[in-house]
């Protein structure tokens, strides 16, 4: 998130746009903040980041005349850059199935800000359906959702990794999740990726630096694309809805790279 913003707030400072960054810790904070800017003697535009927006809010901005462009969501009506995490987690679960792992995990980010966060869930989706079109039954009891965060992460992989039948890959819904099964793994004994194969979401700086497998989705271009779009909005030079959906690559690492002994169905 940290990527995104940074470059939407550098191409608006390059034209001399004066933007103000919100933090929100919960769906009531959220609300109030979105009740504040809907005047448009306030503002003129709201960029909202990952946090879905009601029908009766994208309304009252409308109303308000107030430009609103989802960045990592997708808003009907409204600008929207995004990505299908549906697609990233069926990538993944290919590329899982490819490397031989046969007892997939998950672990997910909890969302206990209420905000309705669906990335996480979505990229489950993609990972069973994936598992599934391979002849691999999904198990739900290798699945867990957690606070965001790499302690949280590492808590969960260890109690993922202490059943009988634990999982010999875990797919973790971030990269910062991922750092905290890789944590598990060690304190476990577990050789990555032989033993167990971890591979994250988003292509951190640090991603590449642990080798850690992962898929990459364009966190710097996302945010600059939106700059661009609110620009546009402001000077009135385009009116159009326009959505954005941006493309993943898988990016193969230490993580899953499999020593094909081990590679067995």
């Amino acid at each position: 998130m940290v990527a995104r913003i940074e470059s939407c707030l550098a191409e608006l400072n390059r034209v001399g746009v004066v933007a103000s960054l919100f933090g929100v810790f919960n769906r009531t904070q959220f609300d109030q903040v979105v009740d504040a800017l809907s005047d448009p003697h306030s503002t003129r535009a709201l960029v909202v980041v990952s946090i879905p927006v009601t029908s009766a809010q994208v309304s009252a901005l409308r109303t308000a005349h107030v430009s609103l462009i989802g960045l990592d969501i997708k808003i009907p009506s409204s600008d929207s850059v995004f990505i299908d995490n549906v697609l990233g987690g069926a990538m993944v679960g290919s590329h899982l199935f490819a490397q031989g792992y046969r007892r997939i995990g998950f672990i997910g980010d909890l969302d206990s800000g209420k905000f309705r966060f669906t990335s996480s869930r979505a990229r489950l989706r993609g990972l069973r359906g994936a598992l599934l079109k391979g002849g691999l039954p999904f198990e739900t009891e290798h699945v867990a959702f957690c606070e965001h965060g790499t302690s949280p992460a590492k808590e969960c992989a260890l109690e993922l990794l202490a059943s009988s039948r634990r999982p010999d890959a875990i797919f973790a819904s971030s990269d910062t999740g991922a750092l905290g099964v890789l944590s598990a793994a060690l304190e476990l004994g577990l050789r990555v990726p032989d033993h167990l194969g971890v591979i994250g979401f988003d292509d951190l700086e640090m991603a590449e630096v642990v080798g850690l497998s992962t898929v990459s989705q364009p966190l710097s271009l996302s945010g600059a694309i939106v700059a661009e779009r609110l620009i546009e909005r402001l000077t009135g030079s385009d009116a159009q809805t326009v959505h954005t959906s941006l493309d993943l690559h898988l990016v193969q690492r230490a993580s899953t790279a499999r020593v094909p002994n081990f590679a067995k169905p």
